[in-house]
């Protein structure tokens, strides 16, 4: 289940439905460039980081300076450290040593690989952009771009038999300023709606006994708008995707009376296939767990026992995953066994197992293991009457009250009982709050039923089942390790029960 809007959540219950939308994306990366390409050294600030802008990162961490129409006062960028001190700095990219007003700046980057072609660059460059820059492949391929008005920058233009492409900078956007950039993607962002979607179709198989490792199969069908996919044409963005490109896929839903269109995350998935003919083009995608066929061959025993959380985490290291998501449950389940030779996803899928939980891949691409069987929980209040019994909120079993001088409360038609003479209730009953409501309704100090699960769980509804005294309103807040996660505010109206504002809160 995903968070959407209220409004969103109404339509569904209607008969009559406004219109759906989808959104493809997916990047024409070149992978082999991406992971050995090298910023060569240059004249760069002292602060400046060359070595991490082959990633995702965003303007997030900049140091102030004095250059014009750059500096913040609203608590968005650091004073920087002095350069007699050292030490460590942040991850600030790629940021010239010079005012490009002073001198122009070069920034080459070595591919590491053999000649190669590659379509497209995407470059983030911040808030303060390049407007005029060149970029010249080793072959002497040169383009030039003039007039530049985007922060995160990009082409579709190909690159051909080239080592190392060098780009030269010319001009900013404000011009007494240094050039900088935080990201470099060696191919380009494409982006498709309902008009060129022409179907798609997602497929999943999960075992419900976790025989199998879980699949997810998505088959989408493009326009060919222009031959744009043909392979005999040069340009075609077909001729660049490679195996293991990943695709993100978005359902949106236009909520009535309103232009908004709300986008949910379908999933995120790693392309594994692709045909076209002049008219259309298909590329199929997979899950994460099919590019995990290596094997896992680090499995020792251990004579003091090992956490499964630890086990996992190895494993997917070894693999190569970086971003995941194991029940902290596991933390606390130990094993001596070692892992034995199989395949990463099966090794995964035996953990799993063993520690009655599932193997699967979130909506937006990560592996995780989550608990699944119902887990037992305990209860604990900050304060409860005698005759209270708390830990019986948590089964279905009747319940009965016992009356009390409480003003409104006790009726005459015997539905209630006299409570025995030591106070202690001899008959089932619920949560009885020690704390008892002011004339107004509200307490001093308010009643607080915590609930603690040995597991995490996921919840799509709630069913709390009171006694005579109705509450008017009351709040729940979830928990995750601690953390808080949501917090959900409940009214009634008044206007459809009678409440006991001088009764207890049960």
């Amino acid at each position: 289940m995903q968070k959407v809007s209220k409004a969103y959540k109404e339509s569904m219950k209607s008969s009559l439905r406004e219109r759906a939308y989808i959104m493809i994306s997916f990047g024409l990366v070149n992978q082999e460039a991406q992971a050995k390409a090298t910023v060569d050294n240059g004249s760069y600030a002292y602060y400046s980081n060359k070595d991490n802008i082959f990633g995702e990162h965003i303007d997030d961490t900049v140091y102030a300076t004095l250059e014009e129409e750059f500096t913040k006062v609203d608590g968005s960028m650091f004073f920087l450290p002095r350069a007699t001190e050292g030490g460590r700095y942040y991850d600030t990219g790629i940021v010239s040593d010079k005012l490009i007003s002073e001198a122009r700046c070069e920034v080459i980057i070595s591919l590491n690989t053999i000649a190669t072609d590659f379509k497209g660059l995407t470059i983030n460059f911040g808030e303060n952009y390049p407007v005029d820059f060149d970029i010249v492949g080793s072959t002497g391929q040169t383009i030039e771009f003039r007039g530049n008005t985007k922060s995160k920058w990009s082409t579709e233009e190909v690159l051909e038999n080239t080592t190392y492409i060098k780009l030269v900078f010319y001009k900013m956007k404000n011009p007494q300023s240094r050039l900088r950039i935080y990201s470099i993607m060696f191919g380009y962002g494409l982006v498709y709606y309902n008009d060129s979607v022409m179907s798609s179709a997602l497929d999943s198989y999960v075992s419900p006994i976790g025989a199998d490792v879980p699949q997810f199969d998505f088959s989408v069908t493009l326009k060919n708008y222009d031959h744009y996919f043909n392979v005999d044409n040069p340009n075609s963005a077909i001729n660049y995707l490679e195996t293991g490109q990943e695709m993100d896929i978005m359902y949106g839903y236009q909520t009535p009376g309103s232009d908004t269109i709300e986008w949910i995350q379908g999933n995120h998935l790693w392309c594994s296939e692709w045909e076209s003919d002049d008219n259309t083009a298909t590329i199929r995608c997979q899950d994460i767990f099919r590019n995990m066929d290596g094997e896992y061959v680090k499995g020792l025993y251990s004579a003091a026992g090992k956490s499964y959380y630890a086990l996992a985490e190895e494993i997917l290291k070894d693999a190569g995953i970086s971003e995941y998501y194991i029940d902290p449950r596991l933390k606390k389940l130990y094993s001596n066994n070692p892992i034995p030779r199989v395949k990463y996803k099966e090794a995964l899928q035996i953990i799993a197992n063993a520690c009655r939980c599932v193997l699967t891949q979130s909506r937006d691409g990560k592996v995780q293991i989550k608990s699944n069987f119902m887990p037992s929980a305990s209860i604990a209040t900050n304060g409860e009457e005698t005759y209270s019994n708390a830990a019986n909120v948590l089964t279905d079993t009747p319940k009965v009250e016992y009356a009390t001088l409480a003003g409104n409360y006790t009726p005459t038609d015997g539905t209630m009982f006299f409570l025995p003479r030591n106070g202690k209730a001899a008959l089932t009953t619920g949560y009885v709050s020690k704390e008892i409501s002011g004339a107004n309704g509200t307490f001093t100090k308010n009643p607080v039923v915590t609930i603690t699960m040995e597991a995490i769980r996921a919840y799509y509804g709630l069913k709390l089942v009171f006694g005579t005294a109705l509450p008017a309103a009351f709040t729940i807040r979830t928990y995750k390790g601690g953390e808080p996660v949501n917090e959900y505010p409940v009214e009634k109206d008044r206007n459809q029960h009678h409440f006991d504002y001088s009764s207890r809160f049960r």
